[in-house]
């Protein structure tokens, strides 16, 4: 966290960094099943306030279609390795936020679980936000909620349907409130 914590000089060699330390500890960059390896509540916290630094951050990708290229893969490992933090957390059925980043890896026994009220209803999460967050692009408030509930605020709304008939499933979800991991030349 303390190396993207100057979030207006983090560039994307700090990017590639931050992802070549999160290889070492055993995070790929490539999706993966449930490896067995688990990941503390503190630690999963510390790697999303460190993603958020460098969503928050202006990583000032040239034209050269080249750099581009290689800003997007590292850019790809990052993402995929936020995924794989949201499936190898301990924390299961609840959000966990940062100013820029938040997952949640939903598992299908939830309604079975001492779990967030949201995700009961089988087949439905749904993602609120206070407009002042959505205007600053602050996930740190971000909460589930049902479906039916606090309307205006919903920002992302994921149901699964077999037919008319709702279905249970395992899911990482990870929300980026900026586009900055995704580099193109356009909008670099």
């Amino acid at each position: 966290k303390d190396i993207t914590r100057n979030r207006g000089k983090n560039g994307i060699g700090d990017a590639e960094a931050v992802s070549q330390v999160l290889k070492s500890i055993g995070i790929s960059n490539k999706l993966t099943n449930d490896n067995g390896t688990v990941i503390e509540q503190k630690v999963t916290k510390n790697i999303l306030n460190t993603m958020s630094n460098i969503v928050d951050s202006d990583l000032k990708i040239g034209k050269d279609r080249e750099e581009t290229q290689s800003a997007s893969k590292i850019g790809d490992s990052l993402v995929t390795q936020i995924v794989n933090v949201a499936k190898m957390t301990e924390l299961k059925n609840q959000i966990i936020t940062s100013p820029k980043v938040a997952v949640i890896d939903v598992k299908k026994d939830a309604r079975r679980m001492n779990t967030d009220e949201a995700i009961k209803n089988a087949g439905i999460v749904g993602f609120n936000l206070p407009e002042e967050s959505q205007q600053s692009k602050n996930l740190q408030d971000c909460k589930m909620a049902p479906a039916a509930e606090d309307k205006d605020n919903t920002i992302l709304l994921i149901e699964t349907k077999k037919g008319k008939t709702s279905e249970e499933m395992n899911m990482a979800v990870v929300l980026i409130s900026d586009a900055t991991l995704m580099p193109d030349t356009k909008i670099s």
